[in-house]
């Protein structure tokens, strides 16, 4: 094991870390399947009485114990709740907290007003109705066997961590819960016997939705809304591929073709298209020998590859059409930024084996369609030897 990056290893004991390196083609699908799957993730303030399996929850506490911690110190603990009596004096008293900040105006009129929409009130019948309660607390500080107390880093850093991984494991079996944060908090250190080291943070209700469970109608900011790439891309600023008042084409008619948005629904049409042509897609220029796509993969493994171009279009990160001869996919164009720092996109297409006398056509016609339609100046797109 190589320690040059570890010049204390004197100082621990190190073990060799051992993964498997998975393939670009199931990375893609591994991803894309859990961003599907954490998608769907809301907070929900009605439960179902059904009784939940302790040991879920325990699993769940038990993966989010995984999380990175400053200087690994784990500076966490997870309080489980499901005695009805014990639930009830937590509702009674995050009830009395709540009606403080709602009724008597503890809470700002401003912050009231943001979360009103989410249909909350100083009512909190869920920490009844819900199976489960975890409460997670953080270490302030540890204590070791002599008593002493011992420093602990980046503590609400750790705790937020375990908080995520936690919200996405009980996510992940099916179960729904919700971040809630009393203010103030400390009736939960007296209540559950905590010791002075610690501090609540959070309290999760979990359990099944209840029947009939609604949601407040929200939606999550895109990628170009929250990730900024740095250096800035060629020609844009560093949020956006494409200038934000620029309308992206949704369709275009080419000499024997048309493009549409490539997504989901092209799937079986598109895997047979590329999968049948692999050879050819490979001396096509701008793909090449030594690519990494296109490398056989199931249908399943392709879906995620165009959802994850889908959700890119609709973030104006990148976008891909598929190349059509009536509803016949006979291809794909690729229009994404440049890593050449003398273009500012990057373009790539190719036809299935049996439709090659288009990739000319399709390229002259590209060619044409980016410079008239497109607010690039200088695209960069692998010319084709037969088509001046």
């Amino acid at each position: 094991m190589s320690t040059d990056h570890y010049p204390y290893t004197d100082r621990g004991e190190f073990v060799p870390y051992d993964r498997q390196r998975l393939t670009e083609a199931e990375m893609r699908k591994r991803a894309s399947s859990f961003y599907e799957l954490m998608a769907q993730r809301r907070s929900i303030r009605t439960f179902s009485a059904d009784p939940v399996p302790r040991d879920l929850i325990e699993t769940a506490v038990r993966t989010a114990g995984t999380a990175p911690s400053g200087a690994h110190q784990q500076p966490w603990t997870f309080v489980l709740v499901g005695d009805p009596e014990t639930k009830r004096k937590i509702r009674i008293a995050a009830e009395e907290e709540e009606r403080v900040n709602y009724v008597d105006g503890r809470m700002p009129e401003d912050w009231q007003e943001e979360i009103a929409r989410l249909g909350t009130s100083w009512q909190k019948p869920y920490l009844e109705e819900a199976p489960w309660i975890v409460v997670l607390f953080e270490q302030r500080y540890g204590i070791d066997a002599d008593g002493s107390r011992r420093k602990h880093y980046y503590v609400k850093e750790s705790v937020g961590i375990a908080a995520g991984v936690f919200i996405a494991a009980i996510h992940q079996m099916g179960l729904a819960t919700l971040t809630h944060t009393p203010s103030p908090m400390a009736f939960l250190t007296k209540l559950l016997d905590r010791p002075q080291n610690e501090r609540p943070a959070i309290l999760f209700p979990i359990g099944y939705p209840a029947d009939g469970t609604v949601v407040p109608k929200l939606e999550r900011k895109s990628l170009a809304d929250i990730l900024v790439r740095y250096p800035p891309d060629p020609g844009g600023d560093s949020r956006t591929f494409v200038p934000q008042e620029f309308k992206v084409p949704i369709s275009f008619e080419g000499p024997g073709f048309r493009l549409e948005p490539l997504g989901p629904q092209h799937n079986e049409r598109d895997y047979e298209a590329w999968m049948s042509s692999i050879d050819h897609i490979r001396s096509t220029p701008g793909f090449g020998p030594h690519g990494t796509w296109p490398a056989p993969m199931d249908l399943e493994a392709n879906l995620a590859d165009l959802e994850g171009h889908a959700r890119d279009f609709e973030s104006r990160d990148g976008f891909t059409y598929s190349i059509l001869d009536g509803d016949d996919v006979i291809g794909c164009v690729y229009i994404y930024p440049s890593t050449d720092p003398g273009r500012d996109a990057a373009v790539a297409s190719w036809v299935r084996a049996d439709r090659a006398e288009m990739d000319g056509v399709v390229y002259r016609s590209l060619s044409r369609w980016l410079t008239e339609s497109w607010p690039f100046t200088a695209p960069g797109y692998a010319a084709r030897p037969d088509a001046d």
